[in-house]
């Protein structure tokens, strides 16, 4: 994946990401931490990622994140 594709996923990801956070979290603020941990996963690990499988990567990654966000309350 290079820079534009990661700004696709951003535009095309961005919003869906947030109401899957915010559907479990029920949090706004722990949903949009969750996003942009997410995405700043994704960008450590550009070059890895398919850009045909970012958006499955984008939402395992958020899963894990939110699974992280509940234990630490």
């Amino acid at each position: 994946m290079d820079r534009s594709q990661f700004n696709q996923c951003v535009e095309q990801y961005a919003d869906r990401l947030f109401r899957f956070a915010l559907s479990s979290l029920r949090n706004r603020e722990e949903a949009e931490d969750v996003v942009q941990e997410s995405f700043a996963r994704v960008w450590e690990k550009l070059k890895t990622v398919d850009f045909a499988k970012a958006k499955s990567y984008l939402f395992t990654t958020a899963h894990h994140a939110m699974i992280d966000q509940v234990r630490q309350r």
